[in-house]
């Protein structure tokens, strides 16, 4: 399969994805009990649905996996990696805040399943099935296809836009799209799926047991955070110039109205 074939695929993957992901959702809140009367449930079929949809197409389209993920990654990388996940949820936690006190919403509460089992299951189905799962698809099989028909700065763009508004969360939108565009810098700067796995890993399980960087105020933290933005954006390894051919454009365009759909309604 060529280079244009494989994008194309991956970004027509995605679109069906994103086409069948609402309709799923209400089907799976018919069929399903309410959360709070049985959590477990719930979690397993988040857990289930995470791998179905991102985990499987991820790993099958991701090029050249396996030979990735032999070589080394430098300390220094896994440094970057968990103060960039520091700094993100530190500073889109009392973002989200703001941003959903400007838009009137209520902060959704998960449900608390009973016993160390359902605590356990609750911990993969909301830290580490979706870090493992949405960044073998989105950083993995998305950015890493696109980078062979795209410039370096529209795969950048494109992979952070459309795993923000996969989320669907309104509320969420800021967080979503700061830690989506720090995760793509990651994978651009490394070239591991292990780095933005863990750097996710680490923002989801801060953002479940509410742990915050209080001795260090938000802002300091939103100062630091910028400037690791940018020093890995001056630092990108230059890839070669392409622009964006028509039919990946036209499927890209598709993929981020149907996305943006559901914001609108």
């Amino acid at each position: 399969m060529t280079r244009e074939n494989r994008a194309r695929l991956a970004l027509g993957v995605l679109l069906g994805l994103t086409l069948v992901r609402i309709p799923l959702a209400m089907m799976l809140e018919r069929l399903l009990p309410d959360a709070s009367v049985a959590p477990e449930v719930f979690y397993m079929a988040a857990a289930v649905q995470s791998v179905m949809m991102f985990a499987l197409p991820g790993w099958l389209l991701m090029p050249s996996w396996r030979t990735e993920e032999e070589k080394r990654i430098p300390w220094v990388s896994w440094a970057v990696c968990l103060l960039a996940a520091v700094l993100t949820r530190t500073v889109a936690t009392p973002l989200n805040a703001w941003w959903m006190q400007t838009l009137g919403a209520a902060s959704a509460m998960l449900p608390e399943p009973a016993g160390v089992g359902g605590r356990l299951l609750m911990v993969l189905a909301v830290v580490v099935i979706p870090a493992a799962a949405e960044e073998l698809f989105f950083r993995g099989a998305l950015l890493t296809n696109l980078l062979q028909v795209a410039s370096r700065t529209q795969a950048l763009v494109l992979t952070t836009l459309m795993f923000a508004l996969m989320h669907g969360s309104l509320a969420g939108l800021l967080g979503h799209l700061l830690i989506s565009l720090v995760l793509t810098l990651l994978m651009l700067h490394t070239g591991r799926m292990t780095v933005p796995v863990m750097a996710h890993l680490a923002f989801n399980l801060m953002a479940l047991v509410g742990m915050e960087v209080g001795a260090v105020p938000a802002w300091l933290c939103g100062l630091l955070l910028a400037a690791l933005v940018i020093a890995l954006l001056l630092t990108l390894p230059r890839g070669r110039e392409r622009r964006l051919p028509a039919g990946e454009g036209l499927l890209c365009a598709a993929i981020l109205a149907a996305m943006a759909l559901p914001y609108l309604m």
